[in-house]
């Protein structure tokens, strides 16, 4: 991939669980918790895929983890612009 979403580690908080995946070749990964893929960016057709393989769980995120970090939403938000262009 030559164009990929500005990501920004510093902003998120900790990162609880990661879903075990293995990236497709050719696919990049973004983002590593610990020593697992966090963050994988590759293409799907024409078109750009992102996989995130961690979850939110509201009811029990209330500590300023990865998802409910103060930088969390313009992270997110950033994902989505780069997925549309």
């Amino acid at each position: 991939m030559t164009a990929r979403p500005d990501v920004d580690p510093a902003l998120l908080g900790p990162v609880r669980r990661v879903m075990p995946v293995t990236p497709k070749q050719g696919a990049e990964v973004l983002l590593k918790a610990g020593d697992h893929p966090l963050l994988i960016a590759g293409q799907a057709g024409q078109g750009r895929v992102l996989v995130l393989t961690t979850w939110a769980q509201p009811s029990t995120l209330d500590d300023g983890t990865f998802m409910v970090a103060p930088g969390w939403q313009p992270f997110a938000a950033r994902l989505m612009a780069w997925l549309s262009e």
